[in-house]
């Protein structure tokens, strides 16, 4: 038979297994930018005021899309490994410039296994996101041209640069809807936490807007962040909030703001 002393040692020794995670009860208002289109009217001359005021945001950096063969070798090998993987891409280097297709021999050579199969190809890219040599060398060709070996901490490679998209801006054009969107969110947020503050409920402060607002019940974190949207980083300032509660500031979601009133909540307790 197991005694109660046995049963003690195991459960002190399980702890975790007897946790029951933080959980809350949260009541909650999404402000997406579908139920804005009928109640938000944001001006032309706003949009663009935004567009000038923020213009970096809408800058796009220099990218390159090139395709590359990788020939493997340890930056600590020996002085002969490294020589023969440097034959290697030589030997790579003069098949290509006696006109055999880059992504037929990438394929057939290359020891890049997430590339190789796709013909080396590394899709599009910006400054900063491949090792520096690579980087520089990439960006330093023509298009449709192959470049001299090139050695990173990887090995050796040969690049082949596909196309290149010069840094820019982004059209007025192009975004004057995603900034219309935003602006919308941004006034429709700030006209509820007005109404909050003004000591109206959360159902009262969403009427202007059409909106209603959701309850949780009382679940997890995991649960809470699934239905609200709400990011698990962002969760301990609900968590740690007193119940009737209502967040100074929404929370930035994929589908919009949510404005948070925590009803009830429970720390982490062990059964």
């Amino acid at each position: 038979a197991v005694d109660d002393a046995q049963i003690k040692d195991y459960y002190d020794a399980n702890q975790a297994a007897f946790t029951v995670p933080p959980q809350a009860d949260v009541e909650y208002l999404l402000i997406g930018a579908e139920a804005l289109a009928a109640s938000q009217v944001v001006s032309d001359a706003a949009v663009a005021d935004f567009y000038q005021k923020n213009a970096a945001q809408f800058a796009t950096p220099e990218v390159a899309h090139a395709r590359h063969i990788l020939v493997r070798v340890d930056e600590k090998a020996s002085a002969e490994d490294q020589a023969k993987a440097k034959a290697r891409i030589e030997a790579v280097a003069a098949r290509l410039k006696a006109g055999e297709d880059f992504a037929a021999v990438a394929k057939e050579v290359s020891e890049d296994p997430g590339s190789a199969v796709q013909g080396g190809d590394l899709g599009w890219f910006q400054h900063g996101q491949m090792v520096p040599e690579f980087d520089k060398a990439a960006f330093a060709l023509k298009t449709g041209e192959v470049s001299e070996p090139v050695k990173t901490q990887f090995g050796w490679h040969l690049i082949l640069l596909e196309e290149r998209k010069e840094a820019g801006q982004k059209s007025l054009d192009e975004v004057k809807d995603q900034i219309r969107q935003r602006l919308a969110q941004d006034e429709a947020a700030g006209k509820v936490q007005e109404a909050l503050e003004q000591g109206k409920s959360l159902k009262e402060a969403g009427e202007p807007l059409k909106l209603e607002p959701k309850s949780t019940g009382l679940v997890d974190t995991t649960a809470l962040s699934g239905m609200t949207g709400i990011k698990p980083e962002n969760l301990p300032a609900l968590l740690s909030a007193k119940p009737g509660t209502v967040l100074d500031t929404p929370f930035v979601t994929k589908a919009g703001y949510v404005v948070a009133k925590v009803n009830e909540s429970k720390p982490q307790s062990v059964k």
